[in-house]
C-alpha cells in the first residue's frame, strides 16, 4: 500500500511539472507577426512595419466604402498586394514598399476609425491568392460599365486583372475647356488640327494614348493634365471649345470601390466580392 500511494505522489507530482497545456493537447503556437520592409520616402531609408499595422493605416489613407463587407475587401486586398510586393518587389528593389503616397499610395500611422479597426482585425491574416502566391488585387473608387484590363493600361498581362462588367452606377462628370485652354494643358501645337488628334481606346473605353504628329500621351497623364479623375474618358468638339466626359475614379483595373460597395448592399460577402474582380484567384489557407 506505501509502495502505491508513494507511485502515485509521483506521478501526481511529475504531472504538475509540465506544461498546464500537456494535461490536455498541444496548443498551437501562434505564427509570428509578417513585417515588411518600407522605403522612407524623403530620408531614402528603410524601416520595418508589421504587415497588420500596414493594412490597418492603409485603409484609413483611402475612402472606403461604408458597407462592412466592402471595407473588409478592402482590407483583404490591400493585405494580399503588401504580400505580393514582399514576394516579388515589383517597384522598389530595396524595398517592399514605399511610404509615398504617390508612389504606393501611403498609410497612416495612427488616429485609425473604429469601423477600420474592425474590418482589418475580423480579417487578419487573410489574403487571396493565385497559383499558390499572394495576388495583386489592386482597387481603385469607380469606373465605366468595365473595368480596365491590366495589359491595356500597363503592358503586362495579369491573369487576375482582366476587364469585368461592372455593376455600379457610372459616375459622370463633364468639363468643357476653351480650345486654347485645352490645348495648353495637352501641349496641343496650335499647327495641329483638333480633329487630327487620335483618341486610342481598349474595348473598356478607357483612354490608352492621345496622339498627334510624333506625339502621344498616356491616358492616364491626359486624366491629369486635365484635372479629371479617371482616364475612362471622351471628348467631343463643339462651338464652345472641347467638352470632356469622364466616368468613376481611378486606373480602372482591379476592384471598383463603388461596385463593391453596391454588391456588398446585395449581401455579398467580402470573398464573393473578391471572387467577382479577381476571377481565378483563392483565399489563403
Amino acid at each position: 500500500m506505501k509502495n502505491y500511494l508513494l507511485c502515485f505522489f509521483m506521478l501526481t507530482a511529475g504531472m504538475l511539472l509540465l506544461p498546464r497545456a500537456s494535461l490536455y493537447f498541444p496548443m498551437e503556437e501562434e505564427e509570428p507577426p509578417i513585417f515588411l520592409t518600407v522605403l522612407d520616402a524623403e530620408s531614402g531609408e528603410t524601416f520595418s512595419l508589421p504587415l497588420e499595422d500596414y493594412v490597418i493605416g492603409a485603409m484609413e489613407k483611402r475612402t472606403l466604402p461604408a458597407e462592412e463587407e466592402a471595407r473588409k475587401a478592402a482590407a483583404i486586398a490591400l493585405r494580399s498586394c503588401a504580400l505580393y510586393c514582399r514576394a516579388f518587389r515589383p517597384v522598389h528593389e530595396e524595398a517592399d514598399l514605399c511610404n509615398d503616397p504617390a508612389c504606393c499610395g501611403g498609410f497612416e500611422r495612427e488616429g485609425f476609425s473604429e469601423e477600420n479597426i474592425s474590418a482589418a482585425a475580423e480579417t487578419a491574416g487573410r489574403y487571396l491568392t493565385y497559383q499558390g502566391n499572394p495576388a495583386a488585387a489592386r482597387f481603385h473608387q469607380s469606373c465605366g460599365k468595365y473595368t480596365a484590363d491590366h495589359q491595356a493600361v500597363y503592358g503586362t498581362a495579369v491573369p487576375y486583372l482582366v476587364r469585368i462588367k461592372n455593376v455600379e452606377e457610372n459616375a459622370v462628370q463633364t468639363l468643357t475647356l476653351a480650345e486654347e485652354d485645352f490645348r495648353a494643358r495637352l501641349g496641343i501645337p496650335e499647327q495641329i488640327p483638333l480633329e487630327d488628334l487620335f483618341w486610342e481606346y481598349d474595348r473598356s473605353l478607357y483612354l490608352l494614348r492621345l496622339h498627334w504628329g510624333n506625339t502621344s500621351l498616356s491616358g492616364a497623364e491626359c486624366a491629369a493634365r486635365l484635372s479629371l479623375p479617371s482616364p475612362f474618358l471622351s471628348a467631343v468638339l463643339t462651338e464652345d471649345g472641347v467638352e470632356l466626359t469622364c466616368y468613376g475614379s481611378g486606373d480602372g483595373v482591379g476592384m471598383s470601390l463603388g461596385g463593391a460597395s453596391l454588391l456588398a448592399r446585395e449581401g455579398n460577402t467580402a470573398w464573393d466580392i473578391l471572387a467577382f474582380y479577381f476571377p481565378g484567384t483563392e483565399p489563403n489557407s
